[in-house]
This record gives C-alpha cells, structure tokens and sequence, in this order.
C-alpha cells in the first residue's frame, strides 16, 4: 500500500481553512470521503448541492505565487471537479497561503496546460503525476459572497 503524505497537521489546516470559508461564503460544508477526490461540497440552505470545493494550503506568499505564475492541480482532483461542472454545479480551486486566502472556478469551457510534474524530495515516483497548471491570475482573495434580494 502507497504511503499517505496527509499528515494530522496538514488535515487541521485544510479543516481550519474550511471552517473559514463557510463562515465567510455562509455555506455549510460536507467534507467527502477520499474515493470522491476532492474535498467539500457545499450547501446552502437545503439538501442540493451549491458548489464543490478543492482546497490547498501551501506555505508560501501569493508573491510567490505570482512570480511563479501558476499553482498546480492534480489532474484527478481536477477531473473530479469538472464532473460538477457538467451536472451544473459550480467548483472552486481554493488555497490558503502565508499571506491569504485565494480562490478561482472552474468552467467548461476552461483550457488549462497539462504536466507531468511533483515532488521529488521524498523519493516516491508516484509523487510525479499529471497536473492543471492554474494560472495565478486566474485567483481572486476570497470575499464574502454577495447575497442576491
């Protein structure tokens, strides 16, 4: 069995992070098991689905993020979100950085470049996969959102 990097530690930011958005974004959140690769789906005021949700916490600043120019996505966390995207439901890329928080969505009509890229430090090929490279300027600081009367 592949080792899991997910520690306790890196679990409580993802939780935390999430605690914040719903407060923010005024949502309820559904954290879903590891076979549905990603992490939330949101809910608002019912038992239908408002939105799906990938969630990362990265230590380092959104300068950094600009001067790399992109933050990547596992492709299988990305195919995941794009099945929402057909039935309708909106899906949010959401990370946590040393500086704050950001967030993009996704469309289908979104063209995105593919790599085969991922850490090496660790020694685990499976850590080079498939990845979305998300352009920076595609994220947003995250808001509350606007309630529509």
């Amino acid at each position: 069995m592949r080792k899991t990097y997910e520690t306790e530690d890196t679990k409580n930011a993802e939780n935390e992070f999430c605690c914040s958005l719903s407060g923010i974004w005024g949502v309820e959140m559904v954290e879903l098991a590891p076979q549905y690769q990603i992490d939330r789906l949101l809910f608002c005021q019912g038992v239908d689905a408002v939105a799906a949700l990938e969630v990362k916490c990265l230590n380092k600043t959104s300068a950094k993020c600009a001067q790399y120019g992109d933050i990547f996505l596992n492709i299988e966390k990305y195919t995941a979100l794009m099945v929402y995207v057909g039935l309708g439901v909106p899906s949010i890329f959401a990370v946590r950085l040393t500086d704050g928080d950001f967030y993009c969505d996704f469309t289908k009509d979104d063209k995105f470049t593919v790599r085969h890229t991922g850490r090496t430090d660790r020694g685990d090929i499976l850590d080079i996969k498939p990845v979305v490279r998300v352009l920076w300027e595609r994220f947003r600081p995250v808001l509350p959102l606007r309630k529509t009367t």
